[in-house]
């Protein structure tokens, strides 16, 4: 897995391969749940304009 950090104008200032299974599997599980919870962009606009 890797992890990286980045400046809030989106630059990647750096990463960090991480094999410790444990870490790993913790992240994994954080992913699913935003992918769980995650609306389909196209949804996500009908429901939420531009204002």
């Amino acid at each position: 897995m890797g992890t990286n950090s980045g400046a809030e104008a989106g630059q990647l200032l750096g990463a960090e391969v991480v094999t410790e299974p444990a870490v790993v599997v913790e992240h994994a599980r954080w992913l699913d749940a935003a992918f769980h919870g995650a609306v389909p962009y196209r949804d996500f606009v009908k429901e939420n304009p531009a204002r």
